[in-house]
């Protein structure tokens, strides 16, 4: 995708125009540019992260649109799976802290702790 995208706008008649009747400030987005944005974090690796919030978030569209957008940037069946499996130990972990409204504050020492352990 990268470089062949930067000269390609992908039209989402539909959507797009509902879409940009919702923009703020009157200001009109194109949906296919706002993800090929040159950042720090690569293309491939920037899509699966997308691919694990459409899991979190159980979005279909968001799914489909960046699984897509994954493959095309090189990544493979392996790393879709492996980015999925992530967010889901993330957000189960992250229920099961949050139902039982483990003290933060501890937490957050034991993270530290742990951390401090690892680097030595």
């Amino acid at each position: 995708m990268g470089a062949l995208c930067k000269h390609v706008e992908v039209r989402l008649y539909g959507y797009q125009r509902q879409f940009r009747k919702h923009v703020q400030h009157g200001r009109s987005l194109s949906l296919s540019a706002l993800p090929l944005q040159k950042g720090a974090v690569p293309q491939k690796y920037r899509e699966l992260i997308g691919i694990a919030i459409s899991g979190v978030m159980k979005c279909r569209y968001s799914a489909l649109y960046h699984t897509e957008a994954a493959k095309l940037n090189g990544a493979t069946q392996s790393e879709i799976e492996d980015a999925v499996h992530f967010a889901k130990s993330s957000a189960g972990w992250s229920t099961y802290i949050n139902g039982l409204q483990i003290d933060f504050n501890q937490f957050k020492e034991e993270i530290r702790k742990v951390s401090k352990y690892i680097r030595f």
